[in-house]
């Protein structure tokens, strides 16, 4: 039989108090001098090897095999928390998660099964089976998988006397134990063993430690319109770390906390730490947007959902910025040419556009600049944002808010009655007469024309004084 090794993935380094401390995930055993290894597994595998070997086919063969047990119980006799994914004792039937007193007592079980003992001996291997599984299993209550496996129906009581005795003359002297059958795991139960024991060394989802210092972005903040580079490069900080972008996704869905415990863990801490990533990189008014959220992802689609649906007013800045933008020779063509994509990909975002959706936005448009319009330009907007658009579908959803052109003209009819009422005759008087005084002067002039002279004259002549 192969000696029986460690798991060796079970030994962790951490800083405490500012100095590199190692510890045992397994027997919590603290070593400040060592920061690779766990002495009391070192000592555990040197008697695990030798039980490895031990036929258990002499009087002094049988006393070796009790004094590496008896070494085994004692490194870890109150350590209650003993329990390592360990490599299997031979064959892919044995369980995959064993105590170290209990997996050398299982090895010399083993060794018994396979025929490697006199009946002789037969005695004093079973009990040291039945000493060390009943001190470490049922004493200790460590969880064992070969609860699962078998059970042993224990002659002796549970005195300290017979579960550890002082004499080697008294393990011998017991008397022979029965077995009792029970049916073997099922599927769901090996897997469930299985998953709990990978948990521990290997967890499914890892501790990430996020590097913020690679997002060079100002503050996301809806006034700034500017929620496409922010979240192109959060993103991309996200994915550089590990691929931590897929807690915005859901793609990287939160384990059982039953099932795998240390996933779950990890998983929460990730989450954690990009939700408090993304507070920070966000301004007050976005934070309260994601206060309620409690994963990253919830926070994510609030955030995208808020800066999707800007309303008609920011896709009209939008336009008037695209159709002012300008190819230069003091600017790389394709520079530009970048800008008009990505605005032009902000623009469509915000929705599709139809002959009812594109009035409303031009008069809207139409009412910049406009004094008395601007208390209506800003109803009409916020009324406008608050619908469900010009077109909503009332069968699906009948509580459905419409507005288009004929309401945006009742408010203009509304806030035209609030005016003067001879304002709108002033101004076009004004306007009228502003082109009669230039009419006029235009035909002064064209009739004497000697005048342009004249002053063309008296201009030169101030130059030379």
């Amino acid at each position: 039989m192969e000696p029986v090794r460690l798991n060796p993935e079970i030994w962790e380094t951490r800083i405490v108090n500012g100095r590199e401390q190692g510890r045992c995930r397994v027997c919590n055993d603290v070593n400040w001098r060592r920061k690779d290894s766990c002495i009391r597994h070192e000592k555990a595998q040197i008697h695990l090897d030798q039980l490895g070997r031990v036929r258990a086919q002499s009087d002094k063969e049988t006393h070796d095999i009790q004094e590496h047990a008896d070494a085994l119980f004692s490194i870890f006799q109150f350590q209650d928390s003993a329990t390592a994914p360990l490599s299997n004792i031979s064959g892919s039937d044995s369980p995959p998660d064993l105590s170290l007193g209990s997996l050398g007592a299982l090895s010399l079980l083993e060794s018994l099964r396979n025929g490697n003992s006199d009946s002789q001996h037969n005695d004093t291997i079973i009990h040291l089976c039945l000493r060390y599984y009943e001190a470490e299993v049922f004493t200790f209550s460590v969880f064992d998988t070969t609860k699962q496996r078998l059970t042993f129906v224990l002659l002796t009581s549970s005195s300290t006397e017979q579960t550890r005795p002082s004499s080697r003359l008294s393990i011998v002297s017991l008397h022979d134990p029965v077995f009792v059958p029970v049916p073997s795991p099922t599927l769901s139960e090996v897997k469930f063993m299985s998953t709990l024991a990978s948990d521990t060394t290997r967890p499914s989802v890892s501790i990430i430690t996020l590097n913020t210092s690679l997002f060079k972005h100002d503050s996301l903040s809806k006034d700034q319109n500017h929620f496409s580079s922010w979240k192109r490069q959060f993103i991309q900080t996200l994915r550089m770390n590990q691929g931590a972008d897929g807690y915005l996704t859901g793609r990287i869905l939160c384990p059982s906390a039953d099932t795998e415990p240390r996933a779950y863990s990890n998983w929460n801490a990730n989450n954690g730490s990009i939700l408090g990533f993304m507070g920070l990189v966000i301004d007050e008014a976005e934070q309260e947007v994601i206060d309620g959220a409690s994963t990253a992802e919830a926070a994510w689609k609030l955030l995208v959902k808020r800066h999707a649906q800007e309303g008609p007013v920011k896709q009209v800045q939008l336009i008037q910025e695209a159709l002012n933008v300008r190819y230069s020779p003091s600017e790389k063509y394709s520079t530009t040419s970048s800008k008009l994509t990505t605005l032009n990909k902000r623009i469509w975002d915000m929705g599709s556009l139809d002959s009812e959706l594109f009035l409303c936005i031009i008069m809207i448009n139409s009412m910049s600049n406009v004094p008395e319009l601007r208390a209506t330009r800003e109803n009409v907007a916020q009324q406008f944002a608050q619908s469900d658009g010009t077109k909503p579908d009332l069968e699906k959803n009948p509580t459905a808010r419409k507005y288009d052109s004929s309401d945006i003209k009742r408010a203009l009819d509304m806030a035209q009655g609030l005016l003067p009422r001879n304002q709108a005759f002033a101004v076009r008087s004004v306007a009228f007469r502003d082109v009669r005084d230039q009419s006029v002067t235009r035909r002064i002039g064209a009739c004497r024309p000697g005048v342009a002279w004249q002053e063309k004259l008296l201009l030169n002549r101030e130059k030379f004084v």
